[in-house]
């Protein structure tokens, strides 16, 4: 172990006395592969923060390892992890050593869709009442349905105008990509009625 000794000689037989001698053996400083390193796996965005486990020495008396760019993370993206140790009772303290890339993927956005009912005859409603989702994310829609069976119906934003018959049309909520989803878009429908709905 490092630490300072102290050596005695002590003469036996035709020699006698004693002397005495210090030495030093001095703490090593790690190194990279003094390290088991655990493979970083891609995951998926889920919105928790992400636990790495700090690597594990192969060395005697070395010093707790700790991680730098590892705690904390959360968001998607390509997250660059470096890790260090306090000083030990063999090695001294050392950071700067790489333990890699962390990938935290994008995924659809959890947003839902419920279908509405509207009565024909120039007949409006908001089709973001019509989708759940988090907030500050841009929405569009769109016809899923051929212009020739839209029954005269009519989108412009995020109105819905219905026409002058009955029938049913699809359409198709958009999610724009962000910081942790990608675009993602679903469908539903639409029945203009004779009597009732909106």
């Amino acid at each position: 172990n490092a630490g300072t000794y102290t050596l005695t000689l002590e003469g036996k037989g035709n020699f006698t006395g004693t002397t005495s001698a210090s030495y030093t053996i001095a703490k090593a400083t790690p190194q990279l592969s003094d390290f088991n390193i655990p493979v970083l796996t891609a995951v998926d965005y889920t919105g928790e923060y992400i636990t790495v486990a700090p690597p594990t020495s192969i060395r005697e008396g070395m010093g707790e390892v700790y991680l730098t760019g590892g705690n904390g993370i959360i968001n998607a993206g390509n997250h660059t992890i470096t890790f260090g140790v306090h000083d030990g009772k063999n090695y001294k303290a050392a950071s700067g050593f790489e333990y890699g890339t962390l990938t935290v993927n994008k995924v659809d956005h959890p947003m839902e869709v419920t279908n509405a009912i509207v009565g024909i005859g120039l007949k409006q409603i908001d089709l973001t009442t019509r989708v759940t989702m988090e907030f500050g994310y841009a929405l569009s829609f769109e016809f899923v349905t051929p212009e020739e069976e839209r029954h005269g119906c009519q989108i412009n934003g995020a109105t819905f105008t219905s026409g002058n018959e009955p029938g049913t049309v699809t359409v198709r909520a958009t999610v724009q990509e962000g910081t942790d989803y990608l675009t993602t878009s679903k469908e539903f429908t639409v029945e203009v009625v004779e009597e009732g709905g909106v």
